[in-house]
């Protein structure tokens, strides 16, 4: 996986993997550009009161930033592309605007929607890591350990995040035998 300095621009589900079990820390401390939360990401986040408590403290001590779409703009086509009912795949607004701001500023979509997003990420070619693929690049970086990735990915499911096996040793076995 590449190193994250670019600009990660985050879904709300990659997002809230973090923000529900309070390990917004491990982002924080491997993302070495900007973390960009699409204003539709930000919205959905100030639906849940704990989740917006978390993500308003950050914003205030500035270690994530937000990010509109203009009408005028190159990147609200993308966008529209992806949630008009004539797309050829309509995602969901969050997704969208994430993938688009990604387009515009050649950043990396951080989502765990493989499949809502998979059609995209290809046809404008960004950059895209999961929950998964940050725990990994962690463990590299000796920001945690294999244990804590398993401690972490088991208290991420036990806050019903969907995530792809039930361990991340299981989920990692599964990648390299491939």
């Amino acid at each position: 996986m590449q190193k994250l300095t670019n600009c990660v621009f985050f879904d709300t589900d990659c997002l809230s993997s973090f923000l529900k079990i309070d390990r917004e820390d491990i982002f924080l401390k491997l993302i070495k550009g900007k973390i960009v939360i699409p204003d539709n990401v930000y919205s959905e986040l100030l639906q849940h009161d704990k989740l917006s408590v978390k993500i308003d403290k950050l914003l205030q001590e500035e270690k994530v930033e937000t990010m509109s779409l203009y009408l005028d703009d190159m990147t609200f086509n993308y966008y529209q592309e992806m949630t008009s009912p004539k797309s050829k795949k309509i995602i969901g607004a969050g997704e969208a605007e994430a993938i688009a701001l990604c387009k515009a500023n050649n950043g990396i979509l951080a989502s765990n929607n493989i499949r809502d997003v998979s059609f995209y990420v290809k046809k404008y070619e960004i950059k895209h890591v999961t929950t998964a693929d940050i725990l990994y690049e962690a463990i590299q970086e000796g920001i945690i350990n294999s244990e804590e990735a398993n401690a972490i990915w088991k208290l991420m499911i036990n806050k019903r995040i969907m995530l792809p096996s039930q361990s991340f040793d299981d989920y990692f076995d599964n990648q390299t035998s491939l």
